[in-house]
């Protein structure tokens, strides 16, 4: 599909995008020379905002689809809007009125700028601005100076119901959608800020009394010069140095303003990660969704046992009993719940018991619940023998507890 838009169309794709007002622009991925991707965060879902400049393509079209790929070598369009729109706030959004199709999106935090894109069906042209610079790309042809624009402000009416041709247009349909922003990434963001503040207030000091050195040898520069025509550069530098001494002081409100913005962000709880599953000849007892026994009943499986269990994983043993070995498995680096500890030591005690070996209920007995890593095998050693390194004792009263086995795998 190569059929320019038409104007209604581009104001459905701008009501899309006026719902990004108030979000921060996170970052920019540039996928060409032509395409460019704004990244916005809205109500914890990653938003783009894409700028296709390919003439009789869409220029713009909001989406939540996956990252794009990277172009290798950055270009000046990009350049700028990572220098001077980053981290800014998405202000206000205009249309021109028809038959002029002209957006303009404005941004505002520590600096104002401003994006004007201009789509026409024989090409598109985007304009940059902030802060008395400008980009443009490609070169636009000269206009009539007596032309007036007039713009109007576009309202968000829509839900994010992207209209299906945009989306095929792209060769989006079939791109997976993430479903929100996971719990790992927004703490990850917020200490790496924190890292930033930190290092920042340690080297507050050392940076000012820096600059203020090189003031005032600039200051002393300035007095004793000769040639006053070139006394304007000199000034001229001693304001820059002035300011950085305040942007840094900004920059630090920044960083503060950016953590409790991603602390305020919804979140998608994220599912544990849970240990790979392998096979194991023994038995497997479910205790829940989470958390899952396995029990060695023989020399054999309790060798097993120990080649296939996790450095961090439970071992129990019933002390001073040639007694089934346990692994409780789960999670990741997770702690299991004593009532999952106490659940399971029952378990390995119930599936202990024979006919030359039976325990009384209430019969008080004490079990071995170590880490995995403490529990050793050496070379040599008899079938089912380990040696217990630091050992963890727990007296638990027995009784009879239902469980399901899982069965062999």
């Amino acid at each position: 599909m190569n059929k320019p838009l038409s104007y209604a169309d581009l104001y459905s794709i701008c009501e899309e995008v006026s719902q990004l007002q108030g979000c921060p622009l996170q970052s920019i991925i540039c996928e060409s020379v032509e395409r460019y991707y704004l990244m916005f965060y809205f109500k914890g879902e990653i938003r783009q905002v894409i700028i296709d400049l390919t003439p009789a393509r869409p220029f713009i079209l909001s989406t939540n689809s996956a990252i794009p790929k990277k172009q290798k070598r950055p270009t000046p369009t990009l350049n700028f809007l990572k220098a001077h729109l980053k981290g800014l706030l998405l202000a206000e959004i205009l249309m021109a009125e028809k038959p002029n199709r002209t957006l303009i999106l404005t941004f505002h935090g520590e600096r104002q700028a401003r994006i004007e894109f201009e789509c026409f069906p024989h090409g598109q042209c985007l304009k940059l601005f902030s802060g008395g610079k400008s980009v443009t790309f490609p070169k636009p042809k000269p206009k009539n100076s007596a032309d007036t624009v007039s713009f109007v402000p576009v309202e968000s009416s829509l839900g994010w119901n992207i209209n299906e041709k945009f989306a095929e247009h792209l060769g989006l349909l079939d791109v997976k959608i993430p479903t929100g922003v996971k719990q790992s990434f927004i703490s990850g963001q917020i200490l790496k800020t924190q890292k930033a503040l930190g290092k920042m207030d340690e080297n507050r000091e050392s940076f000012v009394k820096s600059t203020e050195e090189k003031i005032a040898a600039l200051e002393l520069k300035a007095n004793s010069m000769e040639d006053r025509s070139k006394i304007d550069s000199v000034y001229s530098d001693i304001k820059k140095l002035r300011r950085r001494i305040l942007e840094y002081g900004e920059r630090k409100n920044v960083l503060a303003s950016r953590i409790k913005d991603f602390q305020s962000f919804p979140h998608q709880e994220e599912a544990p990660e849970l240990q790979k599953n392998v096979k194991f000849s023994g038995t497997r007892v479910f205790i829940d969704n989470t958390w899952e026994l396995w029990v060695g009943r023989n020399a054999a499986q309790n060798d097993e046992l120990i080649r296939l269990a996790s450095p961090h994983e439970l071992w129990i043993h019933m002390r001073d009993y040639a007694s089934a070995h346990g692994l409780l498995r789960g999670p990741k680096n997770s702690v299991p719940p004593e009532k999952e500890i106490n659940f399971s030591c029952q378990v390995v005690a119930q599936l202990s018991k024979s006919k030359k070996k039976s325990f009384q209920e209430g019969e008080v007995f004490d079990f071995i619940v170590t880490p995995r890593k403490y529990v050793k095998k050496k070379k040599g050693m008899a079938a089912g023998a380990v040696i217990v390194e630091r050992e963890t004792v727990r007296r638990i009263a027995f009784r009879e507890v239902p469980f399901t086995v899982r069965g062999k795998t």
